[in-house]
């Protein structure tokens, strides 16, 4: 499921998933929006787990970066996709992401419990 070693242009896959508020027009925002599960298959691709790990319990899902920069370049493009706006839930300093698929609203998945330390 996990990547291949990463050229630099194979990042343009994902870059046509990234929302461009200011350029994008009402129909190519909405075509993005539309595909933002195939985002993440397409940055699971890219992703060099060499470096990183990406962990998926049904619908939680771990990103570490293991500080590699180009899995911190494909975050930063995930990052701009509605797949990001759907699931975020909290990053950690370091390159760690914890990610929801199903966020709070649905009692019946396990979610992410966010406690202060």
């Amino acid at each position: 499921m996990f990547g291949s070693p990463l050229k630099i242009d194979n990042m343009k896959e994902l870059e046509k998933y990234v929302l461009d508020f200011e350029n994008d027009s009402k129909e190519d925002g909405q075509r993005k929006i539309d595909l933002w599960e195939e985002a993440f298959e397409v940055f699971c691709s890219l992703y060099q787990t060499g470096y990183g790990n990406i962990e998926i319990d049904n619908n939680l899902i771990e990103i570490h970066t293991g500080g590699w920069s180009e899995n911190e370049e494909l975050v930063y493009l995930l990052k701009k996709t509605a797949w990001w706006y759907k699931v975020n839930v909290i990053e950690r300093g370091g390159g760690h992401y914890y990610l929801d698929l199903k966020r709070s609203w649905d009692k019946d998945f396990k979610h992410w419990k966010i406690i202060k330390v």
